[in-house]
């Protein structure tokens, strides 16, 4: 019998494949709770798949907030600069903005739904309303800087 290596080094503790039982600190072979052989290789690359999985919901709903304040940068650029008579500087700085805080909220339909059976061990979930608003808010100030342009 081999001696696991229970130095564990991921973000996640260890969680049994049968009963969801934190395994940290356990320093056999066998779930306490349940009695199911810890295959300590693959508990360590599914923390890791867990985690990653997170990271990335997390990060693309963080990326779809920050739509909102490009929108509204835009949107302030093309009344300043349109009371200082630079309507073009300010419609340009608008595309810009609308354009980046498109993408923004874009992000977040790269990521696939968590499915149903992974829910219990990551509870966060992509925002695709709020990556919907944002994309719509920015394509909203792109279209209004472009008849700005062609029109003002």
């Amino acid at each position: 019998m081999r001696v696991p290596d229970n130095t564990w080094r991921e973000k996640l503790p260890p969680i049994c494949l049968k009963c969801g039982y934190n395994l940290t600190g356990v320093s056999g072979d066998v779930c306490p709770e349940c009695g199911k052989l810890i295959l300590w290789n693959e508990l360590k690359q599914r923390a890791r798949t867990r985690y990653h999985t997170l990271k990335r919901i997390e990060d693309a709903n963080d990326f779809a907030s920050a739509g909102y304040p490009a929108a509204l940068t835009g949107l302030a650029a093309m009344a300043v600069f349109w009371l200082i008579g630079l309507a073009g500087v300010g419609c340009a700085i608008a595309l810009l903005f609308g354009f980046a805080g498109f993408g923004f909220g874009l992000q977040i339909f790269a990521i696939r739904r968590v499915p149903d059976y992974a829910e219990d061990a990551i509870k966060m979930q992509p925002d695709y309303q709020k990556g919907a608003m944002v994309a719509l808010s920015c394509a909203g100030v792109m279209a209004l800087a472009i008849l700005l342009l062609m029109f003002g």
